[in-house]
C-alpha cells in the first residue's frame, strides 16, 4: 500500500515537473514571438508583460509546488489576480529589459 501511494506521488510530481517546464517554455517563445510585433513599442510592452509573468510565476512556483497546487490551479491564480504578479514581476523585467542595465551585463 506504501509502495502504490509513493510511486503515484512520484509519478504526479514528475508529470507536474514536465508540464511547468513545457509551459515555461512555451511561455518564452510566446514572448520572444511577441517581441517580434512590426509595432515596436507594443511589441516591447507585451514581451515586457511576458517576462513579468514568468519571472512571478518562477518566484511563486516552489510555494505552491510545496503546497501541493496542481498547474492548473497555478495558472487559475495567475489569471485571477495578473494585475499583482505583473507588478511583483516588473522590477526584475525591466532590470533584464534594459538595454545598457548593470545587471544583464
Amino acid at each position: 500500500m506504501l509502495c502504490d501511494t509513493y510511486c503515484v506521488s512520484v509519478a504526479a510530481v514528475c508529470c507536474d515537473i514536465e508540464e511547468i517546464c513545457h509551459f515555461d517554455g512555451m511561455l518564452c517563445l510566446q514572448s520572444t514571438l511577441v517581441s517580434m510585433l512590426p509595432i515596436v513599442f507594443l511589441g516591447d510592452v507585451l514581451c515586457l508583460v511576458h517576462m513579468c509573468m514568468l519571472y512571478s510565476l518562477y518566484s511563486f512556483e516552489y510555494k505552491w509546488f510545496n503546497m501541493g497546487w496542481e498547474l492548473h490551479r497555478r495558472l487559475t491564480f495567475i489569471e485571477s489576480n495578473w494585475p499583482y504578479f505583473i507588478g511583483f514581476g516588473l522590477p526584475l523585467a525591466v532590470l533584464t529589459a534594459l538595454p545598457s542595465s548593470f545587471f544583464s551585463r
